[in-house]
């Protein structure tokens, strides 16, 4: 339920969502902390719709989009951090959100999403990875922490009840879309990765002082660079234009990953399968830089210590959401 206050002459005011004040009780009140319930909030996908209503329609703004947080708090937080963390049924942190400290009742919205998945480097832009795929349906602890006292609370999550596709098609949707957001964490860790190798190499050769002397030095360096920048070269579109000309696996991932995630349904057959091959040339993909950050590597990095140089470093993969790289 809301609360629509309306004088028909300025404007109106609207409270969406009264359901925490109708929980505010004395034993609440004497508390220092506490998360109210709230409604279930609607998972929509995005659309647009075009209309000319004119100046006789009287109507209000409708709510922001997300999952709407609130919290009562007996004082004004003033010392110490305040921290508002999102977790699954796992009891994973999904979002940490900024909580308001004043006193009294504060509200947070929440949209619903995980952050944007990491792209690797390119001139492209790749519009479609800067957005978040939707968390999975269902109920999501709230965490309010303020140095020693925690207080928890819930928020559920519905599908909109005015989609038409069943929860089969929504499942099999949320596991392709979160299949390609952690291809496109794993795409970004190779693609920065590949592309330090290239540069790494390239520079320890031009440096080499007695160049004759460390020929077989020189010509593993230059290995090393060549099949890293070759690795790198398969996997983003290095042409710099505001459409890819050479599309590589991180833009036909991308690519996809926005298709699927701007439909609410399940995804087409042709999508699954080409899901399925791009999942297919990424473990490729790694399985040939294993083989670079391994042998290839080892190799340079003897050869490096021999002639008293500092051996090159790989570059750490840190830990992100639906990746499969680790460090």
């Amino acid at each position: 339920h809301d609360l629509i206050l309306a004088t028909h002459g300025r404007g109106v005011q609207i409270v969406d969502d009264l359901t925490p004040l109708r929980h505010m009780t004395a034993e609440m009140l004497a508390k220092n902390a506490a998360i109210l319930p709230s409604r279930p909030a609607v998972q929509s996908i995005p659309a647009t719709l075009q209309d000319f209503p004119g100046d006789a329609e009287f109507a209000g703004a409708n709510p922001p989009e997300g999952a709407v947080i609130t919290y009562y708090l007996k004082q004004r937080h003033l010392f110490g951090k305040l921290t508002l963390d999102v977790l699954d049924a796992g009891g994973k942190v999904v979002k940490s959100l900024p909580a308001g400290t004043r006193q009294g009742i504060n509200r947070v919205y929440w949209n619903m999403r995980l952050d944007a998945p990491k792209s690797a480097a390119a001139p492209g832009l790749g519009a479609r990875a800067l957005v978040g795929p939707m968390v999975a349906e269902g109920r999501y602890t709230v965490r309010l922490t303020s140095d020693d006292d925690v207080v928890t609370g819930t928020v559920d999550l519905m599908a909109d009840p005015l989609a038409p596709h069943p929860a089969a098609d929504r499942q099999l949707r949320q596991t392709l879309v979160m299949q390609l957001y952690g291809m496109q964490n794993d795409l970004a860790y190779l693609g920065d990765a590949t592309a330090s190798l290239r540069d790494e190499a390239n520079a320890r050769g031009a440096a080499l002082k007695d160049k004759a002397a460390q020929g077989d030095l020189r010509r593993a360096l230059d290995m090393l660079a060549g099949d890293a920048d070759k690795l790198n070269d398969s996997l983003v579109d290095r042409s710099g234009g505001l459409l890819e000309a050479d599309p590589k696996l991180r833009e036909r991932v991308i690519d996809l990953y926005g298709a699927v995630m701007s439909y609410g349904g399940r995804p087409t057959v042709s999508q699954q399968d080409f899901g399925a091959v791009l999942a297919g040339e990424l473990k490729a993909a790694r399985g040939r830089f294993a083989a670079l950050s391994g042998p290839t590597l080892q190799r340079v990095n003897d050869l490096l210590t021999k002639a008293g140089e500092k051996p090159i470093a790989l570059p750490s993969a840190p830990a992100r959401p639906g990746s499969d790289l680790r460090p």
